[in-house]
């Protein structure tokens, strides 16, 4: 591992050696890397970029062979980097977890195409497209209609959110992140719970919002502890800035 860490044109050795301890490899440094798990392996390729001191370092999926407990371990190693040194990185990723993990400023590709680009809490509040909002991992998108000015319908549910340059009647395409939908014994919705997802440090209920017979289904994820469970009835409250509308979609909904 010794040789690694200073092989190439700039390495410096005293750097590589701050950058194990930092990287916590000290005691490391004379194994082969089949002795070495994987997320040390990803730490000694890490300290291996940094001892050449870039500027910026570009990482393409860094963390995408790893299981699950690696990959939150290092990720959040990097964002301590990031924070302690201001360490400057660019991070290729398809997990919008760990983009809004680690990055200051968000840039959305698909197929070559530039769709958005910006800071991070801009981008997620405000996808551009339905095309961005799938690839930052919206759940919630919904065909509806343009009812007024301020308001949109699915499936026999009306929600209050401003609608931009949309005539009433127009078909639209609206979502809204599962967090932003809140659940409780009051609000102005009602909802029936038709699963319930316990993700441990979250959970996700799938809701089925209105009283008609082909209800609204919408995702709510809460760091709550949730005492409802499935067939129960709930109320449901979405602010009206926590909706993104766009009129006349072609994009087919995933």
């Amino acid at each position: 591992m010794r040789e690694q860490l200073t092989f190439g044109v700039g390495a410096d050795a005293s750097v590589a050696s701050w950058w194990l301890r930092i990287l916590r490899l000290q005691g490391l440094e004379g194994r082969m890397p089949e002795q070495l798990s994987g997320g040390q392996r990803q730490r000694v390729a890490l300290a291996s970029a940094l001892s050449r001191q870039p500027r910026v370092v570009l990482l393409d999926e860094p963390f995408s062979a790893l299981d699950a407990p690696v990959r939150e371990e290092l990720r959040q190693e990097l964002r301590r980097l990031q924070r302690e040194t201001g360490l400057s990185t660019v991070l290729v990723t398809h997990d919008p977890e760990e983009a809004a993990l680690l990055a200051d400023e968000i840039v959305v590709i698909a197929d070559g195409r530039l769709l958005q680009a910006g800071p991070r809490a801009e981008v997620y509040r405000r996808p551009r497209s339905p095309e961005v909002a799938r690839l930052l991992g919206i759940e919630n998108l919904v065909r509806g209609v343009a009812e007024a000015a301020s308001s949109v319908s699915s499936a026999g549910v009306t929600l209050e959110t401003p609608v931009h340059g949309v005539a009433r009647g127009v078909p639209v395409l609206w979502s809204v992140r599962p967090e932003k939908v809140r659940v409780g014994a009051v609000g102005s919705l009602p909802a029936r719970v038709v699963d319930v997802a316990d993700l441990g440090a979250s959970s996700t209920l799938t809701l089925a919002v209105g009283d008609g017979p082909d209800p609204l289904e919408l995702r709510s994820r809460t760091t709550d502890s949730v005492t409802a469970g499935i067939g129960d009835r709930v109320r449901v409250d979405i602010d009206a800035d926590d909706l993104s509308v766009w009129a006349s979609p072609r994009e087919p909904v995933a």
